[in-house]
């Protein structure tokens, strides 16, 4: 899968859980990807990730999760390669995952749950507002 130029999408779940994939999973995404993804719930809530499948090219590929929405944010975890990452916590209501892939191999990519709490409590009506994805190449 290759993209030129700006694609977004806004999607409005209404749920307290589901999943952000990498393009074209479980097939092989794309060289030269540039995607980012934002989770924004409810104030007060915090964002959990639970990796179910990950596999991109080592080294050159990677998925970099921050804890906010800014670029700049503090960084929770760089990954790249098959091993599986641990599950994250945000420490606010705003997640980024960043997936870069280099101009050569590629992988089947990942796919991960996000849940929303809200204080100690799962599922508690609050829910995500919305994701915002774009895929940049």
């Amino acid at each position: 899968m290759r993209s030129n130029g700006l694609k977004g999408l806004m999607v409005d779940v209404r749920n307290a859980l589901g999943m952000v994939l990498s393009p074209n999973y479980p097939e092989e995404y794309g060289n030269n990807m540039n995607c980012v993804w934002l989770i924004i719930t409810e104030t007060e809530s915090r964002i959990h990730l639970i990796f179910n499948d990950f596999d991109v090219e080592p080294q050159f590929d990677y998925l970099t999760v921050k804890d906010d929405g800014m670029a700049d944010s503090t960084v929770l975890g760089t990954f790249s390669g098959d091993d599986m990452p641990s599950q994250l916590a945000s420490n606010g209501h705003v997640a980024r995952l960043e997936f870069q892939s280099d101009h050569s191999t590629t992988g089947r990519g990942f796919n991960i749950t996000y849940t929303s709490t809200f204080g100690i409590a799962v599922f508690q009506g609050l829910g995500l507002r919305y994701i915002l994805s774009e895929v940049l190449s």
